[in-house]
């Protein structure tokens, strides 16, 4: 038993005209468990891939699917940047924003995710992260929505979290932690991106956690990292501030009674020059 599951789709290089283009690197289309059940949305995280001075950058997404009934649903992503100034300004942070969904699946269901700019005449495009969220057969509890929906963790009795930091695009472990044999759920997890760096010009910080385990069925668990967008020129001045990242939706439950390791591996989109820090926090029940 498990409950719920994210599959990602990832792009460095979308929105970079007026229209919309599919987030396809990875993941394109997005294939829902064999099993799913529900359909309840997505987890989007993206950063503009090049920023010029007197520009804003705003972006929105959409959705495509012939077996969700979905003919190309349209949200704007939250998170946005005000106008850069000229030569010398700091990346902005884009935190992970949750597009709560409820939609009957019943398993294999496809979707096609795109994305545009919200500018007439945008100068770069965006690199794009989005995890759909679905539910195979295991009931989740229904008190836990309002708690997610909010960006926190449901009650609960125990957690870990770990840490590490990341330059390069290859698949690196974050850490690994112990589920302890008397909790039997997982009911939320938070990821964490910080520049720990001085970064590059025009260097963004955009990937996703693949959480991997022992406990059967878990895969897959693939949850956005809050990005980092590119900096103008030369940084000087104040540092990047962070805002908090939320907690998603993920629910695990299982009937073994034993220690297990949980462990994400972080992917990044693209390389950064120097590494920045990441962290994930899980939240466990008994």
């Amino acid at each position: 038993m498990v409950g719920l599951h994210s599959r990602i789709a990832t792009d460095a290089s979308v929105g970079t005209g007026t229209g919309f283009d599919d987030i396809n690197t990875v993941g394109d289309p997005t294939i829902l468990n064999d099993d799913a059940s529900r359909y309840y949305g997505f987890m989007l995280s993206a950063a503009p891939t090049d920023v010029t001075s007197a520009e804003a950058a705003s972006c929105r997404v959409r959705l495509t699917s012939t077996s969700l009934e979905l003919v190309g649903e349209v949200w704007t992503y939250g998170a946005a940047m005000g106008a850069p100034i000229a030569t010398n300004d700091q990346g902005t942070h884009f935190p992970v924003e949750l597009f709560l969904l409820d939609i009957k699946a019943s398993g294999e269901e496809r979707l096609t995710s795109a994305l545009a700019s919200n500018l007439p005449d945008p100068t770069g495009g965006w690199s794009a992260v989005i995890g759909h969220l679905h539910a195979d057969k295991t009931p989740i509890p229904k008190e836990h929505w309002p708690f997610w929906a909010a960006g926190k963790a449901p009650p609960h009795q125990g957690g870990d979290a770990a840490h590490s930091t990341q330059a390069t695009v290859t698949r690196t472990t974050m850490g690994a932690v112990t589920i302890e044999k008397k909790f039997t759920q997982v009911v939320g997890i938070r990821t964490l991106a910080v520049k720990d760096a001085v970064g590059g010009s025009q260097e963004e910080f955009v990937g996703y956690a693949e959480v991997t385990s022992a406990i059967s069925g878990i895969d897959p668990a693939h949850y956005p990292l809050p990005s980092i967008g590119p900096i103008i020129g030369t940084p000087v001045g104040a540092p990047i501030q962070h805002a908090p990242n939320p907690w998603m939706p993920w629910y695990l439950k299982r009937e073994e009674k034993s220690d297990r390791t949980i462990e994400p591996f972080v992917v990044l989109s693209t390389a950064v020059a120097a590494a920045d820090a990441i962290n994930y926090s899980l939240a466990f029940a008994l």
